[in-house]
């Protein structure tokens, strides 16, 4: 049985990842960018146009890689999985990444 504080972790991570995916979505649609059809093609064209560097877009589609296993197979995520994201601190990549579009999103009058 896995513990309750685990699954919370998750849940965290995937609302997390979410709102980085609608924010770049957004910003996309507001600056009249190609409309993405999928998740993974958000951080593309995000680093296309130069809105996030190109380690950021490869950073940001393993986290859209990760959101969909968290979606799809929460339960088969493993404890060690949970252990490495503090770890290698990957939150530090969603935490930059999300700066990075905040930042952008304001300098360009885009409410956020």
């Amino acid at each position: 049985m896995r513990c309750p504080c685990s699954l919370a972790i998750l849940h965290c991570l995937q609302v997390a990842i979410q709102a980085l995916i609608n924010m770049g979505s957004h910003i996309m649609v507001e600056k009249d960018l190609k409309a993405p059809s999928t998740y993974s093609e958000v951080p593309i064209y995000l680093g296309q146009v130069g809105i996030i560097s190109d380690d950021d877009s490869r950073a940001f589609r393993r986290m859209i890689g990760f959101r969909s296993v968290l979606v799809h197979n929460y339960s088969q995520v493993s404890i060690d999985v949970l252990r490495e994201i503090p770890a290698k601190a990957f939150y530090r990549d969603l935490l930059r990444i999300a700066l990075r579009l905040y930042d952008y999103a304001v300098s360009n009058n885009i409410d956020v």
